[in-house]
């Protein structure tokens, strides 16, 4: 195995990209695909988009994390997480703004190689690069990896469910065993809005009242407004840190 980033193996350059749309829900992938910030994440920071190889080049996995300066405590983190993220980190390279955190945007596993422990090995790999860039903290919005199976549940809510004496979800799980602590509940990270039809295609029922309609895979129920001819996702994460 062997770490790579994209400044020293700029002919990964696209296949992050193309692991992404594997892992990642339909809506979710479709939405980054038209998110102009994430599109510009490759370009502008290749040293900390990183992937883990095997032997034979295959990707085992990625991390796409981002420099950002936050001025503020951590416990004020903002309740748009990811997409503000990508956005601060992205405008303060433009503005040249010297960052002082590192983000997590993704941490990865491609399908071939999930449930063998390569998500902590590259957590730890990224928490290297924040120490190596002279950053205060590792943060990261983390998507629960179980959530999708409780829709309907609040984020707040799940955050309560145990495994022992472990946080329930294996992914935050995950995240606790190599050191993180967790900071609040961040209720809109990702915001979705897209045309009932797009919506559609991802439903085995049709759309015929405004309500709310739940999508395989998302971690909650998107609201369908036949009004405004317009369902928006909010995606809610947990913001998560290491010292």
């Amino acid at each position: 195995m062997e770490f790579h980033n994209l400044a020293k193996s700029s002919h990964f350059k696209g296949k992050i990209q193309q692991v992404t749309l594997d892992i990642w829900p339909a809506p979710l992938a479709e939405a980054l695909i038209e998110n102009s910030y994430w599109q510009a994440l490759e370009t502008l920071f290749p040293e900390t988009q990183m992937l883990l190889l095997d032997s034979e080049e295959q990707i085992i996995g990625i991390a796409n994390t981002i420099p950002f300066y936050w001025a503020g405590a951590l416990e004020a983190l903002p309740d748009q997480g990811w997409d503000w993220m990508l956005q601060q980190g992205i405008e303060g390279k433009k503005q040249n703004i010297a960052p002082n955190y590192l983000g997590g945007l993704q941490i990865g596993i491609n399908k071939g190689f999930q449930g063998q422990g390569y998500s902590g090995i590259i957590v730890n790999k990224a928490k290297e690069v924040c120490e190596e860039m002279g950053l205060n903290n590792l943060v990261i919005p983390v998507r629960p990896s179980l959530k999708h199976l409780f829709p309907e549940e609040e984020i707040q809510e799940y955050l309560q469910r145990k495994k022992g004496d472990h946080l329930y979800d294996p992914w935050l799980r995950t995240h606790e065993k190599s050191g993180a602590q967790v900071l609040k509940v961040c209720p809109s990270s990702m915001t979705i809005p897209k045309p009932i039809d797009t919506w559609q295609k991802h439903l085995n029922q049709p759309i015929q009242q405004s309500a709310e309609y739940i999508i395989p895979g998302l971690l909650n129920p998107v609201f369908m407004d036949l009004d405004k001819q317009e369902g928006v996702y909010l995606e809610p994460n947990v913001w998560v840190y290491y010292q």
